[in-house]
């Protein structure tokens, strides 16, 4: 539910800022320490794969440097050294897709002469998405519980129990958290189990709206904003190169407002600060 009278966001300012919220499809990759490089099959670089007619293939790392010893110096590009229009090496990695990220950075650090080359942004995880692709064990007790197979997402668990839901409304994020609150609010089953398995179903929610958790951020839903109900993950920081952020200014749909955004820093800094002290010394009772 929407609570208007906190001016938790505002417009985002021409120049960028700490706490800025963009929307848009982002791959945001994970460090692996597999190599696989994408190159054409004669091994140059592999931006050439989607500029021409060049075939592609994955290379691997010794591969590619014995291969590169029998080309012409002046055509030679040793692995993951940028190329002469600044393109980094193009890897096979991991990856995930977000929809919603903020910035991390300072202020100071991605805007003005004196930014920095590299810009830190957190992922969004919305409930909507928290509900359809989280798989939690829900319904299970002993083994189960610690066999990952067996786990389901909410969103299939209550549509195995109330019926499908809409395809139009699982698609979309603003809606679909108020939706499942009024499914839930409505489910009065008879059943023991279905009865546990409902309030699972609350505490996850719950808990992954919990601000008082020291690894998440949870950010209300405004309509006005288009910005849905979700939490900043801080456990899954990545980088942006700035130049890179900086075109991406007109995809910010909200920023944000002070005190908030202070707030997110401070507590974004005490998490990454955090270290384990002893229990307070407790003085001799007098």
């Amino acid at each position: 539910m929407e609570n208007n009278e906190i001016k938790f966001y505002w417009q985002c300012t021409s120049q960028l800022a700490q706490g800025d919220i963009f929307g848009l499809d982002l791959v945001a990759p994970y460090a692996d320490r597999e190599i696989r490089i994408f190159r054409t099959k004669e091994g140059f670089h592999g931006s050439l794969v989607f500029a021409s007619s060049f075939e592609a293939r994955i290379w691997d790392y010794k591969e590619l440097t014995d291969t590169l010893e029998g080309i012409e110096p002046h055509q030679r590009l040793w692995p993951f050294e940028t190329n002469p229009q600044g393109l980094r090496e193009m890897v096979i990695v991991y990856a995930d897709l977000l929809k919603f990220f903020i910035l991390a950075s300072q202020t100071c650090d991605v805007s003005g002469p004196k930014s920095k080359n590299f810009a830190i942004i957190l992922p969004i995880v919305t409930i909507a998405s928290f509900i359809t692709n989280e798989k939690l064990p829900i319904g299970l007790k002993g083994g189960e519980f610690s066999d990952p197979p067996k786990w389901a997402t909410i969103i299939d668990v209550l549509c195995s129990k109330l019926g499908k839901i809409p395809d139009s409304l699982m698609r979309d994020p603003l809606s679909l958290p108020g939706e499942i609150h009024t499914l839930l609010e409505g489910w009065n089953p008879t059943i023991k189990k279905d009865r546990e398995i409902k309030s699972q179903i609350r505490n996850s929610l719950n808990a992954a709206r919990d601000n008082k958790k020291s690894y998440i951020y949870y950010l209300p839903p405004r309509g006005e904003f288009k910005m849905p109900e979700g939490f900043v993950d801080f456990c899954r920081p990545y980088i942006l190169p700035i130049q890179t952020i900086q075109k991406l200014q007109d995809y910010r749909i909200v920023s944000l407002h002070s005190p908030y955004r202070e707030e997110f820093g401070q507590k974004l800094g005490l998490f990454l600060s955090r270290v384990a002290t002893p229990a307070p010394i407790k003085a001799p009772e007098i």
